[in-house]
């Protein structure tokens, strides 16, 4: 099961137990939602929570019409291996640090 609060989607199993969590930043004057860090803990690691979580994350951004900005290493290696998601890439025109690439 899947929950969001103020800055952070979560997912627990029916034991009550967090298997994964992503930390976001709304970035409003950007439209956009930075993915600041993707984190699951070791005894649910390599069961796809990562991913899954990630994509309940993207999919929440975008029905919110929001462009995302890639910070966490996951979330930035998501998106350089699917390539069928660069759409939801805020316009990297206008980073913070223009030496950074996805």
């Amino acid at each position: 099961m899947f929950k969001q609060n103020n800055d952070e989607f979560y997912q627990q199993n029916t034991q009550g137990q967090i298997t994964a969590t992503l930390h976001y930043t709304l970035i409003p004057e950007r439209q956009a939602l930075s993915i600041d860090q993707v984190f699951v803990p070791p005894a649910f690691r390599n069961q796809g929570h990562a991913r899954q979580i990630l994509q309940v994350a993207l999919d929440w951004a975008d029905s919110q019409n929001l462009k995302i900005i890639p910070i966490c290493p996951y979330a930035r290696q998501v998106f350089q291996t699917e390539p069928h998601l660069t759409n939801l890439l805020a316009d990297q025109s206008t980073k913070e640090n223009p030496n950074d690439s996805i």
